[in-house]
């Protein structure tokens, strides 16, 4: 329904992923020196993603991966309950 509230808690940020679409590596969400996930924004156990939005609004949320190598063209950002970001190309 357009305008309904919408409240994502339940994307877990092990579910999260980079891909290099060259090799196929796969990279997971960063974290810090405290073992908090680099991501935005997050839920209060720092887990998942925490959205509350309309279904017809964008959100912004980020991530930060590990790089990957220096001649990876393309990725590809996998997030479970939205879908894929498919052939990002990278500039370095």
């Amino acid at each position: 329904t357009p305008g309904k509230s919408m409240t994502l808690t339940s994307q877990r940020m092990t579910d999260v992923s980079l891909v290099d679409d060259a090799t196929s590596q796969r990279y997971s969400v960063l974290k810090d020196e405290t073992g908090k996930y680099m991501a935005s924004p997050l839920n209060s156990t720092g887990e998942s993603l925490y959205l509350n939005t309309s279904k017809d609004m964008a959100a912004v949320v980020w991530f930060k991966f590990p790089a990957p190598p220096a001649d990876s063209k393309t990725v590809s950002i996998h997030v479970t309950e939205v879908g894929p970001f498919d052939g990002v190309a990278l500039k370095r």
